[in-house]
C-alpha cells in the first residue's frame, strides 16, 4: 500500500520533473544503437562483397583437377572434352548448370551432376544410357535405350539385345534423338520397351527370353521360337492379364503347330495359324 505522503516526497517530485528528459535520452540511445547496428551490417556486407570479388580473381581457386564418378570408360574422353576448356578458370565463377548441360548433351549420357570441391576441384557424376533394344527399320538398325533415345553400343552389347522390327517404317534417326517422340510410331516403340522390361522382370512359363518383337499396324507382337509362337498384344496395357490368359491356353489346350495368339481382347483369345500354315483358324473363350 502506497503511503499517503509519497506523492509529496522530494524524490518522487524530482523523478516526475525529470521524466521528459529521461524519455529524450532513451530515444537518443535507441537511435545511436540503431545507427551502430546498421553501420556494422553495412561494413560486414561490404567486407563480404569485397572478399567475394577477391575470391573471384585469386589464382588459388582456379580449376586444376576433376574427379569423374561412375563414368563408363567409353564416355571418359567425351566428358573430358566438355570439361577441359574450363581448366584454369576461377572455380566460383564457373556456371555449374552450364557445365551439367554440356555433359548431358552427350547422347550416351542420361543425366549428370557437377559440384565444386574447394579450393580447386570439380566432381562430375554421370548416369549413362544403357542399350535396351535393336530397332530395325526400313533404312537401318538403331540401338535405343529405355527412353527410346538412339545411342551407340559395342558389338558385344548389340549381340545381346532383343530386336524390335518396324521394317515398313523409315526412321532416319540420328544419335541422341528420342524416337519415342515421333507422333506416328513413338508410342508403339515406348510400348515395345515396356513389354521387354516386363518380360525381363517377370517369371513366365512361356519362355526365358523374348526372341523378337514386331511392330505392325495391329500393334506389338511377341515372337517366340521355343515354343514356336507369336502373341499379338496390341499395346502394353494389362500385360499380366494377357500373358496369364495365353499361359492358361497353352497348358489346357495347346494348339498344334506354329500359331498366332491374339490376346488383345479381354473376353477371348483368337488363335490362328502363322502365315503359310494350312490348319484352320480357331477362336477360344
Amino acid at each position: 500500500m502506497v503511503s499517503p505522503g509519497r506523492g509529496k516526497s522530494p524524490q518522487f517530485l524530482r523523478r516526475v520533473k525529470n521524466r521528459p528528459v529521461l524519455r529524450r535520452r532513451n530515444r537518443l540511445h535507441a537511435m545511436i544503437r540503431a545507427v551502430a547496428v546498421a553501420g556494422i551490417i553495412t561494413a560486414l556486407a561490404y567486407g563480404a562483397y569485397f572478399a567475394y570479388q577477391q575470391a573471384l580473381t585469386t589464382p588459388h581457386l582456379a580449376l586444376q583437377r576433376v574427379v569423374l564418378h561412375q563414368v563408363p570408360t567409353q564416355l571418359i574422353d567425351q566428358v573430358r572434352e566438355k570439361i577441359t576448356p574450363h581448366y584454369g578458370q576461377n572455380l566460383l565463377a564457373l556456371d555449374l548448370d552450364e557445365l551439367q548441360s554440356a555433359v548431358e548433351s552427350i547422347p550416351e549420357v542420361r543425366g549428370a551432376s557437377v559440384r565444386r570441391t574447394l579450393p580447386d576441384g570439380l566432381v562430375v557424376r554421370v548416369e549413362a544410357r544403357q542399350p535396351r533394344a535393336l530397332l530395325q527399320t526400313a533404312d537401318g538398325t538403331y540401338v535405343i535405350d529405355r527412353d527410346g533415345v538412339v545411342i551407340s553400343a559395342s558389338e558385344t552389347d548389340m549381340r545381346q539385345l532383343t530386336t524390335v522390327s518396324m521394317e515398313d517404317v523409315g526412321l532416319h534417326a540420328r544419335r541422341g534423338q528420342p524416337v519415342i517422340q515421333s507422333v506416328g510410331f513413338g508410342p508403339k516403340v515406348a510400348d515395345a520397351i515396356t513389354v521387354l522390361e516386363w518380360f525381363e522382370g517377370t517369371e513366365t512359363r512361356l519362355a526365358r527370353r523374348i526372341d523378337h518383337l514386331r511392330i505392325d499396324e495391329e500393334g506389338i507382337v511377341v515372337v517366340l521360337t521355343q515354343p514356336e509362337l507369336e502373341i499379338l498384344l496390341g499395346d502394353a496395357q494389362s500385360l499380366a492379364t494377357k500373358i496369364e490368359a495365353v499361359e492358361a491356353l497353352l497348358l489346357s489346350d495347346r494348339p498344334v503347330g506354329p500359331v498366332v495368339v491374339d490376346a488383345r481382347y479381354r473376353e477371348m483369345l483368337v488363335v490362328r495359324d502363322l502365315p503359310g500354315e494350312s490348319a484352320p483358324q480357331e477362336e477360344r473363350d
